[in-house]
This record gives structure tokens, sequence and C-alpha cells, in this order.
């Protein structure tokens, strides 16, 4: 009942490791290693293997980039909403996008790059999206304008530069 120290440091977040990708799950396994059992049991088989599917626990891929691939994505976004800001003119009111208007704008940069291919297309969107992702909840490179409202998609809300950044 002690304190042990798992060794698991899949928590932590590293500069190549944008995020976890849901659809690819897969099921852990190890499960019953893990908590110490034999391998012989008194249960019967039925109801070990039932006991097995629940503790199954789904096992987040990570999507890995290059650090040049996310720099280019990072700084191309931050300069890019950086200038749309100080677009606003002498009122101080600077043209905020939302994260799915960055993302086309982006994708619309990469036409050359992505071609006809559908495949790349979507790859470029997807690290796109994790970058962005990264960008706001690790690195506190971009923040959200405005307040969340209850059940608001994060792809519909506005996006700008932190204030204290420098790019």
């Amino acid at each position: 009942p002690g304190y042990e120290p798992s060794g698991d440091k899949s928590s932590e977040v590293h500069p190549g490791e944008l995020g976890a990708d849901e659809d690819m799950a897969e099921p852990h396994e190890a499960d019953d290693a893990a908590d110490g059992k034999d391998a012989v049991s008194s249960e019967p088989p039925k109801k070990k293997a039932k006991k097995s599917k629940k503790k199954a626990k789904k096992k987040k891929k990570k999507t890995q980039i290059t650090f040049e691939e996310y720099e280019t994505i990072s700084n191309a976004i931050a300069t890019y909403l950086r200038s749309k800001e100080d677009e606003g003119g002498a009122d101080g009111e600077g043209t905020y996008l939302t994260w799915a208007e960055t993302v086309a704008w982006y994708l619309d940069q990469c036409k050359g790059d992505i071609g006809s291919s559908s495949e790349e297309r979507e790859r470029i969107a997807k690290l796109t999206n994790l970058v962005i992702r990264r960008l706001i909840s690790v690195d506190h490179v971009l923040i959200f304008i405005g307040d969340a409202e209850d059940g608001a998609d994060e792809q519909l809300r506005k996006i700008a530069v932190h204030p204290n950044y420098v790019a």
C-alpha cells in the first residue's frame, strides 16, 4: 500500500510528441503482470477472460514530427496571426481568426506540397491541429480570445498570439 514509482513517463510531453491519436487506440498488454498476479489463477478461464477485457486499457498512439516541421508550422501560424492582429488599424481592434480558419489558411499555404493527394492534406491538417493545440496548452504561444461558451467547439474559438511572445 506504499508509494511505488511506476517509471512510466508517457504522461510527460516531449517536443517531438504532439499528442495522442484517439482513433488509433490499442489495448494495453501486460496488465496482469503489472498487477503482480501469478499466471496461475483459481478462477475459471471464462471469468478470467472477462476480467482481462475489463482491465484492458487503451493506449494512445503518439504522433511524432521533427522539430523542424514543428518550428515551420508554429512560426508560420504565429507570424500570420500576429500580422492579422496588427491589420486592425488605429482603433486598436485587431482581426482575430478562429482555429479552423487558421488551419484552412495553413493548408492553403501548403497547396504546392500537398498537390492533389487527399491523404497528404489530411496528414498536414492533423499535424497543424496538433501543433496549434500544443501552442495553446503546452507552449502558451497562442491564447484563446474571449470566454469559452458552454459546449463551444474549440475549432470555432478565436485565437491570437500571446502578447509576451517574441518570434
